[in-house]
């Protein structure tokens, strides 16, 4: 204390350390600094807080790896149940509620709290076990392995909690379909493509789907990306349209030789048609139903120059070799017979004149 003259004025100051904040004097007053005039003995004793910032959100962890524990599940605010897998960040004054699960022979002790690193006393021995969150918690499950003295009537164990699943559903575009229309699969469970199948989960556990192209389609892609299923979703199997890029001749016709005036047949021609999707049908004249065109056309006569005949099919062309020939075999022994017949013609007629002309 100090001592000072009697209606002298004085300034105090309440001087803090970091992290506190002033309320008030003990008196009832809240300036600092605080003036007055000294008219009588007074104490003065200033009032104080820690500087708690404020926060919206908090981390409540659940230690796991406990000898004995199985899993950990956890619900906020009274929503459904769900495997405890990271430390949980949850609004401040949020419900939450946890559930362990333990091996067989193990029993539950209780929640225990730990603080700094260091375990402290048993917050709570329900299961589940139900809080409101002010402040970041960790927790941890106390397992014991039996009872020293057992009860000759076993409480049965406790029901595994039911597995969480949610709704896929599937579609798909024009040009295909898929193999399921509607699957359940475990919440957070993994999906992964393959070209034209899905996979979720894995192991002898996975369900897989697969789309399904119509002729003529392919398949693109799904509407869905590798990754986890949180949420009843569609997933859609994408297909488009095969191009055309070219044709070849696989087997020509059986007749490629040619007289002069003939038509061209294409018994026996098979065509062989590649797609932009690496795959390819062959198409036979026989069973083409009019695909195949051709130039010169069936109804054309062949002429001595036409040496190959053109097939088109869907915009695409292909070369068959052919040879037209102007005259046969036949013809040309017709034409020795008759150069031979003349020739003999011009001898006799030769012999004679010569005849003739010795008599005058």
């Amino acid at each position: 204390g100090i001592i000072v003259e009697y209606g002298k004025k004085l300034t105090l100051r309440a001087v803090l350390k970091d992290g506190f904040e002033f309320v008030m004097w003990a008196t009832d007053i809240t300036g600092n600094p605080y003036t007055f005039e000294a008219i009588e003995s007074v104490e003065f004793t200033p009032v104080t807080k820690e500087d708690v910032p404020d926060i919206d959100s908090v981390i409540v962890t659940v230690i796991t790896d406990v000898k004995g524990l199985e899993n950990v599940q956890f619900k906020i605010n009274g929503d459904a149940y769900k495997y405890y897998e990271h430390p949980l960040e949850v609004d401040v004054d949020a419900t939450v509620e946890l559930l362990v699960t333990l091996s067989s022979g193990c029993e539950f002790g209780g929640w225990i709290q730990i603080i700094d690193d260091v375990e402290n006393e048993i917050v709570s021995t329900d299961n589940p076990y139900e809080f409101s969150v002010s402040g970041t918690m960790v927790l941890k499950p106390k397992v014991s392995f039996g009872s020293p003295n057992p009860d000759p009537t076993p409480t049965p164990p406790r029901p595994k909690p039911t597995v969480i699943t949610v709704n896929v559903s599937f579609d798909s575009t024009i040009g295909g379909d898929v193999d399921a229309y509607s699957i359940k699969v475990p919440l957070n469970s993994k999906v992964t493509s393959n070209g034209d199948t899905l996979i979720f989960g894995s192991g002898s556990n996975a369900i897989v789907v697969k789309a399904k192209a119509y002729t003529g389609f392919t398949f693109d892609s799904w509407s869905i990306e590798d990754g986890n299923i949180m949420a009843d979703c569609n997933v859609t199997a994408k297909f488009r349209a095969i191009t055309l890029v070219n044709i070849a001749v696989e087997v020509p016709p059986i007749k490629t030789d040619y007289k002069v005036g003939e038509k061209f047949d294409p018994v026996g021609l098979v065509v062989i048609a590649e797609f932009d999707n690496m795959s390819s049908m062959t198409i036979g004249y026989e069973d083409n139903n009019g695909l195949l065109t051709f130039s010169p056309s069936l109804d054309t006569p062949l002429k001595a120059s036409d040496t190959k005949v053109i097939v088109y099919y869907n915009g695409h062309s292909a070369d068959i070799a052919i040879t037209v020939s102007s005259d046969s075999g036949d013809d040309i022994l017709l034409y020795i017979i008759i150069a031979a017949i003349i020739v003999s013609v011009l001898v006799v007629v030769a012999f004679f004149l010569r005849k003739r002309a010795a008599q005058t």
